[in-house]
């Protein structure tokens, strides 16, 4: 269990950051309500950045795109911006393509990292960051709560 300090530090998975943004999930409100309050920091680099660019302007989503868009500055007027460096020793994770989701993570001093991929879910109890579902970080934000339970 770890304790969710004031103003938590938090990289958000892409997919996460998409169904808040594009999707505005009803269950992942708390998220955008707290970086609005500034109860939580979300952390970001030029990694996730072009990542989270690329995904919002796939074909998929060209209906969501301008809520996207307005969605995505305002999320990006919250986050801090974390230096590329070298992120120390972490566990390898299958998806070579999330590395960069603990390497931020790791780097920018996060308290979590919330995600749904199982793979990063595994590393949980690997990292000095507690790695989470988004719903267990929402709802522990809506609660008011400063207790995060690693995932399993």
């Amino acid at each position: 269990m770890s304790a969710l300090p004031p103003k938590a530090r938090v990289v958000l998975d892409t997919n996460v950051l998409v169904a808040i943004l594009a999707f505005a999930d009803p269950a992942l409100e708390p998220l955008r309500a707290a970086w609005r309050r500034g109860d939580l920091v979300p952390l970001t680099d030029d990694a996730c950045l072009a990542e989270i660019a690329r995904v919002l302007d796939a074909p998929a989503l060209a209906a969501r795109k301008a809520v996207a868009q307005a969605a995505l500055e305002d999320y990006l007027r919250a986050c801090e911006r974390v230096a590329d460096g070298n992120p120390g020793r972490l566990p390898a994770c299958r998806d070579r393509d999330d590395q960069k989701l603990l390497a931020l993570a790791a780097r920018g001093r996060a308290d979590a990292l919330a995600t749904r991929d199982k793979a990063l879910l595994e590393l949980a109890r690997r990292v000095p960051f507690a790695i989470v579902a988004p719903e267990r970080l929402a709802a522990t934000i809506a609660v008011g709560s400063t207790r995060i339970e690693p995932a399993a």
